[in-house]
C-alpha cells in the first residue's frame, strides 16, 4: 500500500513539472521555428501540432488537479 500523503506529494511533483514544461517547450519551439529554413506552411503545421499538445497537456493538468482535490477531501482510505 501507499500512503495518501505520498500519493499527494507525487501528484504535486508531476503538476509542477508539467506547469514548468509548457512555457519552456513553447519558447523552444518558437525559437527553433524562427531560425529554421522551413517554409511558412510547414512552420504552421508544426505550430498547430504543438498547440494541440498544449491543449492536451492543459487537460492532463486539470485532471491531475481534480484527482489531487478528491484525495484531499477523502478520508484516509486505502491506496
Amino acid at each position: 500500500m501507499i500512503s495518501k500523503i505520498k500519493i499527494l506529494k507525487e501528484i504535486d511533483k508531476v503538476l509542477e513539472a508539467e506547469k514548468r514544461l509548457l512555457p519552456l517547450l513553447n519558447r523552444h519551439i518558437s525559437s527553433s521555428l524562427f531560425y529554421s529554413d522551413l517554409n511558412k506552411e510547414d512552420r504552421e503545421k508544426i505550430v498547430d501540432f504543438f498547440q494541440s499538445q498544449v491543449v492536451r497537456q492543459s487537460k492532463h493538468i486539470d485532471v491531475l488537479s481534480e484527482i489531487r482535490d478528491e484525495l484531499n477531501e477523502g478520508g484516509e482510505g486505502v491506496y
